[in-house]
């Protein structure tokens, strides 16, 4: 058996996220951190939605799994304190710590967690990590009451970070039943209240199983959707961060006394998704005419100011194995249009775009709409709030939508013929196959430039860049998170100078 305590991998997520104006509060306390994100989630349980704010406000802080992240991407202890790996790479043995208890005072042992992993197991597709992580699992053996093996079907270099994200996060069973609306996890901050979908509220706990000095004791998360509501939230001194704010509004603080400017990597896709069942944009050529069409650099430039890196697959740039295929779809206008003939369309072709309520989508959306214009696509832009995003579009019920996904290596969503996309391949399933057979990591990489390519080849979406993810902090405020290898915000280690 190899012992392993660390395991760095490189995956940066997270999403540009926005709140309420009329719910917010007044200068924080010293013990007080004052948290602004934009959407405001349905849901409070991580392991059964698609939900990222879900993860942002309550992983790390309420729930917490065996293993964690670091900011730079590297696997630590969390509720467990180490771990084996077999020769084989297919075993997985944890030691869970001691006296660590949920804050309804049930003690962790291995029965819980192999009850809470295969409970996440039973959800299927309702767990993002199913397809990566929960499917290929096997068994789970309780060896005693502080020890847990997870036998997997194939070696996965990526299991212990896959762990590490909120899906696979530990819950007991006497409370699974009200994870959604009221999370009791072992983490440092315990749940409080959930106010008509525009504040969270989150209050140190004081039985935390961490020797750590947990210096911030309330948690307040406000949701605010509109760019110019989180402009006036920070001036008025009603929030001390926010994250992810739309690069349009961060520049006027950047040389300001009284706050600072953190700008970090981001491995987020941010693409233009399209209907693959829908007609004509179930014909190759009318969605290879739209990768075409849209100036990748343009649109950064126009839309976001620069605050980004172009893409050509649903791969960000500093995610493990990386090719830069925006040369397969150049900007070009005249061979969009010449697809199109190609397609026996008529035109003009009226379509819908669907924009969730975020910063990047506002600012994307118009420039998107010009762009098609020009190649005979005559676009309808329609806003939907969250709530009809997720009841609509990741239901399938859509033409085209802006959208940012914020997992980390999420590849593995086009092998689902039912997501959203209505991507349907055996080529490409048969290459996600073989990548899970594998355990040679260069031979790995290989399959992993292979899935880039034929996502391209079949032209599923139109990928067009990986933002930079921008953070106004109020000065003072220490422990922030610059980079993000997973969408949470660990508010443990933030404390007021």
């Amino acid at each position: 058996m190899v012992t392993r305590r660390q395991v760095l991998i490189t995956p940066i997520s997270l999403m540009v996220m926005g709140a309420s104006q009329s719910v917010l509060g007044s200068t924080a306390d010293k013990d007080t951190v004052r948290i602004g994100l934009s959407l405001a989630p349905s849901s409070l349980d991580p392991t059964s939605t698609a939900e990222i704010v879900v993860a942002q406000v309550l992983h790390y802080n309420v729930l917490e799994g065996l293993v964690q992240l670091d900011e730079k991407g590297n696997v630590e202890p969390c509720l467990a304190r180490e771990w084996q790996i077999s020769d084989d790479g297919r075993t997985y043995i944890f030691h869970i710590k001691p006296n660590v208890f949920f804050h309804n005072g049930r003690e962790l042992n291995a029965n819980v967690v192999k009850y809470s992993l295969e409970r996440a197991i039973s959800l299927k597709e309702k767990n993002k990590l199913y397809k990566p992580l929960f499917s290929g699992v096997e068994k789970i053996l309780v060896l005693d009451d502080k020890t847990v093996a997870i036998q997997i079907e194939h070696p996965d270099p990526l299991t212990l970070f896959r762990l590490a994200e909120s899906p696979a996060v530990i819950v007991h069973p006497e409370t699974v039943d009200q994870l959604g609306t009221y999370p009791i996890g072992t983490g440092p901050f315990q749940f409080v209240e959930y106010k008509n979908k525009e504040k969270i509220v989150l209050k140190k706990s004081d039985d935390y199983h961490v020797n750590q000095l947990i210096r911030i004791d309330l948690i307040e998360y406000y949701f605010i959707p509109s760019p110019e509501e989180q402009v006036k939230a920070i001036k008025s001194n009603r929030i001390d961060l926010l994250f992810h704010m739309t690069a349009l509004n961060t520049y006027e603080f950047q040389n300001n006394s009284q706050y600072e400017v953190l700008r970090g990597d981001s491995t987020s896709k941010v693409l233009l998704a399209i209907n693959n069942k829908k007609e004509p944009l179930n014909n190759l050529k009318v969605r290879q005419a739209l990768s075409h069409a849209i100036d990748r650099e343009a649109l950064i430039r126009e839309a976001y100011l620069d605050q980004g890196r172009a893409i050509g697959s649903h791969y960000a740039v500093n995610e493990i194995g990386y090719i830069d295929l925006t040369s397969v779809y150049p900007f070009d206008i005249e061979k969009a249009k010449s697809l199109l003939a190609e397609a026996n369309v008529e035109l003009p072709i009226s379509l819908n775009l669907s924009l969730p309520p975020t910063p990047y989508a506002m600012a994307g959306g118009p420039v998107i709409v010009e762009a098609l214009k020009e190649i005979g696509i005559h676009i309808n832009l329609v806003q939907l709030s969250w709530d009809e995003w997720l009841s609509t579009v990741f239901k399938g019920d859509f033409d085209l939508s802006l959208i940012l996904h914020a997992e980390p290596l999420d590849y593995y969503i086009y092998a689902d013929s039912n997501y959203y996309f209505g991507y349907s391949s055996p080529e490409f399933d048969q290459l996600l196959k073989g990548y899970n057979q594998i355990y040679n990591p260069r031979s790995q990489r290989q399959v992993l430039q292979e899935i880039q390519r034929k996502l391209v080849d079949d032209a599923v979406n139109v990928w067009l860049f990986t933002p930079e993810i921008a953070t106004v902090v109020r000065r003072g405020l220490k422990g922030v998170w610059m980079h993000y290898p997973t969408f949470s915000h660990p508010v443990k280690q933030m404390y007021w100078l």
